[in-house]
């Protein structure tokens, strides 16, 4: 070999040597006959390119199980704060029930989970090992899955527990449990369904209450009637009179049931709360049983309320009765409280009926007693229509204070500890700026008179109603046209419009309601009195004739005088 071969390929050498000395293992060298002293050291150099380049591959897979195990861990922390920050537990078990991990919610000491790996499951959660957990936990373990709920420091944990497969994708290699925590959801299903059972009383109550009352008209009038025709010395008279106080008392029950509906009778205006306790004091007195006491604490200062005077007292005197029987026989003291507290969202969740309320100032009533309290289960049953824990009680005394706070737009807070009394507070929102009123009770009658030969157009669904506004109204001196449904009062009207002097309308009709009739009636006459009857308090039944020039209101059931002195009134007027 030449001078000139020699340089060149020991140049080529001196290249490819640079190139793996710069780091680019895959030179390539070649071999070269070993006699040859450039071929020994291009052979060198080869087996040195080989070796530096399985070492960079062994280091690049070394970096690579590096980079996955980071990722992976990585991963793990995103997966763990994920599961802190969620109401949620999360724990797997062996094929013995023993824990292989745990993360967060009802798990004993969960702050350290690596020290519950290899305990048995029931020792950590803190059941019996034939509890219905474990009974779950070992039907996973035969591929099925399970729910159910765990009670922990006055938590609901919802548990959902799972059969967890082996790596060959077939077998069961242990239990997964994810314990989902429930406690407010569950506390707001159980409020909402508790508001649609009131909810669905107070229709149900309000629809009875209303029947009833056209009956009660037939019983009050007609024995009204009986008492104008029989002479004072007759022996039927206290029979009649007997009938009569039946018949009232009926009348005192369906308004107890449409206050628990918000439709009694409601008259309001701005009341002071203080003074209405105050000038029940005698009469709530009275009420209280011989070994209680009763304490007055009224605060002078607290702002006035839009209310009814006279559904405020029954409220109140609702609460003393109860309040009175609980103490029963033995000494005990009940406390009458008038104050205002301002209420900010978090209180307002605690109350019942508070769903519409707004954060602000309220006015309260409260009463205390020392008496015999009451479970759970029975102050969830409180304001129940018919449910009552006394033997001869009719159970509608606090489901008429529910439907007057209901009627009012306020809120009810009830305490009870079995054998330490009970507490019940009404509150109302106060109403700033309004001068208190007290207002009077219903003034007597007045002596009717004599209709004159007027005509009245009388529109009722009920043949009883019908029959005694006749009787009553003919022996007054009226005539009367009578309708039996809203679509017949209009074509009543129509035929004897000219000689119908006022119209008597019920609210509540089949095929024409009592607002279409007087639509109609005013489109055809606009200044004919129109009086609207309704077994509904007059708010709610008025409520859509505001401002339409509607002659009067009356409230059934109504009593012969009632009816002839609203007459006079609207027919004077």
């Amino acid at each position: 070999m030449g001078t000139d071969d020699r340089n060149t390929r020991l140049g080529r050498l001196v290249e490819a040597a640079t190139e793996l000395a710069a780091g680019n293992y895959d030179v390539e060298f070649g071999l070269a006959d070993d006699d040859d002293p450039i071929g020994v050291l291009q052979t060198a150099l080869s087996m040195l390119a080989d070796d530096l380049r399985s070492q960079e591959h062994d280091r690049g897979r070394l970096r690579e199980r590096e980079e996955l195990l980071a990722a992976v861990k990585r991963s793990e922390t995103r997966l763990r704060a994920v599961l802190d920050q969620l109401p949620a537990a999360v724990w797997t078990t062996d094929l013995e029930l023993r824990m292989r991990s745990a993360r967060g919610g009802p798990l004993a000491a969960f702050d350290a989970v690596e020290e519950l790996a290899g305990l048995p499951l029931h020792g950590v959660l803190g059941v019996a090992p034939q509890s219905e957990l474990l009974v779950v936990h070992q039907r996973a373990l035969g591929g099925d899955v399970g729910t159910l709920d765990l009670a922990r420091e006055e938590r609901t944990w919802e548990v959902h527990i799972s059969p967890v497969l082996g790596p060959d994708g077939a077998s069961i290699d242990g239990t997964v449990a994810v314990a989902l925590d429930v406690t407010e959801t569950r506390a707001e299903q159980s409020r909402m369904q508790h508001m649609q059972k009131l909810e669905s009383l107070g229709i149900l109550a309000g629809g009875i209450a209303h029947d009833f009352n056209n009956l009660l008209v037939g019983m009050l009038g007609n024995s009204s009637l009986a008492l104008m025709e029989l002479p004072p010395d007759s022996p039927a008279r206290l029979a009649v009179s007997r009938i009569e106080k039946a018949a009232a008392r009926g009348s005192d029950l369906t308004r107890q049931l449409l206050a628990y509906s918000g439709k009694g009778r409601f008259v309001v205006e701005a009341l002071d709360l203080g003074r209405v306790v105050q000038e029940m004091t005698e009469l709530l007195q009275v009420s209280l049983s011989a070994m209680a006491v009763m304490r007055l604490d009224l605060d002078q200062g607290a702002p006035p309320v839009r209310a009814d005077a006279s559904q405020v007292r029954q409220v109140v005197m609702n609460l003393i009765t109860n309040a009175s029987d609980a103490v029963a026989d033995r000494s005990g003291t009940i406390t009458v409280r008038v104050g205002a507290m301002h209420l900010d969202r978090r209180y307002l969740d605690t109350l019942e009926l508070a769903d519409d309320l707004q954060p602000g100032l309220f006015t309260f009533i409260e009463v205390s007693d020392t008496g015999v309290g009451m479970s759970p289960e029975v102050v969830q049953r409180m304001f129940d229509p018919f449910f009552s824990t006394k033997l001869a009680g009719h159970g509608l005394g606090m489901a008429a204070v529910l439907g007057i706070v209901r009627g009012h737009s306020g809120g009810l807070k009830v305490y009870s500890e079995q054998g330490k009394g009970t507490t019940v507070k009404v509150l109302f929102p106060a109403e700033m700026g309004a001068e208190a009123t007290i207002s009077a009770e219903l003034p007597p009658d007045r002596p009717p008179v004599p209709g004159q030969g007027l005509c009245v157009l009388v529109a009722d669904d009920q043949e009883t109603v019908r029959d005694v506004a006749r009787a009553v109204l003919e022996r007054a001196g009226y005539r009367t046209l009578l309708a039996v449904d809203g679509q017949e009062a209009i074509e009543t009207f129509d035929a004897y419009c000219g000689v119908i002097d006022v119209a008597v309308i019920d609210l509540t009709m089949p095929r024409a309601s009592g607002e279409e009739v007087f639509r109609h009636i005013r489109s055809v006459r606009p200044g004919l009195p129109v009086l609207l009857t309704s077994g509904y308090n007059e708010q709610d039944a008025t409520s859509s004739f505001v401002g339409k020039g509607l002659a009067g209101f009356l409230q059934k059931p109504w009593r012969a005088w009632a009816l002839l002195d609203k007459l006079e009134e609207v027919v004077g007027g």
